[in-house]
């Protein structure tokens, strides 16, 4: 947690809300959820999380949460995210409802309550929250520089027990930017590309795993499967520019993507919700689950272990066992294009 952030949460007169803001999406959403779940523990007995997002809950819903207490009592935390979709006046209205001034009980958040709001704008309103004083505690989130970006891929890499050399982080920031999202969600996808026997990453890894763009990967090479479109998970194959040593380590990315997808779409067919959260591959699972089923994702998987077979015995040469593996892929996606219930 950021510094100024933890300290705020030290205060005795804690503010009723808090505003991070900036174009830093990575940093600003992991703050708001440190947020809440800090608040959380520390209220006695604990707190619930009521979780609203601008333009999928009524504004009036949300005030009501804020300023209502709890029908059986106990402390609560509330998130609103996505308030940049809200108009300035909207915005200033909002806060107008639960801030009356800038002295300690002028507000109208209900006791034992907490607001958080999340807002990707490049700024707020001064007049705002100087007229809302303590009441409001607002920390700024601005995009990652050059070196921020690739302090935060090296100490992304060690959490996930990588070792990166200095030319591998340059490439993967060269190649991504220095969004910190995209760059963890790289990360996640490197290690997974790897396979548990490689640690070392070089920029020749980078640039296999990620390709000429963030786009042309593995990743896009599901997607193309999932839909069935042969010919761009075949263009995507072919810009992936996949060496023998590489070969396998595509083959074993895309069998474990694919054994995810299976869990989620074993999840949503006993009507429960598909795993997904903050996890780039589990987000991706359960997107891709929604369109298939469990009996064509069984069908893909065991082409799949074929494929693994071959590779490693040599029965077929690489190029030939993927360009096969992709067409036969595709082909039970076409087959099982009758849709599953959600």
């Amino acid at each position: 947690m950021r510094a100024d952030v933890a300290a705020t949460l030290k205060r005795k007169d804690r503010p009723p809300i808090y505003l991070v803001y900036g174009e830093d999406a990575y940093s600003r959403t992991n703050c708001a959820a440190e947020l809440a779940q800090a608040l959380a523990a520390a209220a006695v007995g604990g707190a619930d999380i009521n979780r609203f997002e601008v333009g999928v809950a009524p504004i009036e819903e949300i005030v009501s949460a804020v300023m209502t207490v709890p029908m059986f009592g106990g402390a609560r935390v509330v998130t609103v995210s996505k308030f940049e979709e809200l108009s300035a006046e909207a915005q200033a209205r909002f806060l107008g409802t639960l801030v009356f001034g800038p002295g300690k009980d002028d507000h109208g958040v209900a006791p034992d309550t907490t607001l958080i709001i999340s807002s990707a704008a490049k700024s707020v309103s001064k007049k705002v929250v100087e007229a809302a004083g303590a009441n409001v505690a607002c920390f700024e989130f601005r995009p990652a520089r050059a070196r921020e970006a690739m302090e935060f891929v090296r100490n992304a890499a060690r959490a996930a027990g990588l070792m990166m050399e200095y030319q591998a982080v340059t490439a993967l920031v060269d190649l991504v930017g220095f969004d910190l999202g995209a760059l963890g969600g790289e990360i996640e996808k490197l290690a997974l590309f790897l396979g548990p026997g490689r640690r070392n990453v070089t920029a020749d890894d980078i640039r296999a795993a990620v390709g000429a763009n963030p786009t042309q990967s593995v990743w896009d090479l599901c997607d193309a499967v999932i839909v069935g479109d042969s010919a761009s998970a075949h263009a995507c194959l072919a810009r992936m520019n996949t060496g023998a040593r590489h070969t396998l380590s595509v083959q074993g990315t895309m069998a474990s993507q694919f054994r995810l997808v299976l869990h989620a779409r074993a999840q949503l067919d006993k009507g429960l919700p598909a795993p997904g959260g903050q996890n780039y591959r589990m987000k991706k699972a359960a997107d891709q689950a929604r369109t298939m089923s469990q009996v064509a994702l069984a069908r893909m998987i065991s082409r799949l272990a074929r494929a693994d077979r071959e590779l490693k015995t040599g029965v077929v040469g690489d190029e030939l066992c993927m360009d096969l593996l992709i067409s036969d892929l595709c082909e039970i996606s076409r087959q099982a294009k009758q849709k599953p219930p959600r």
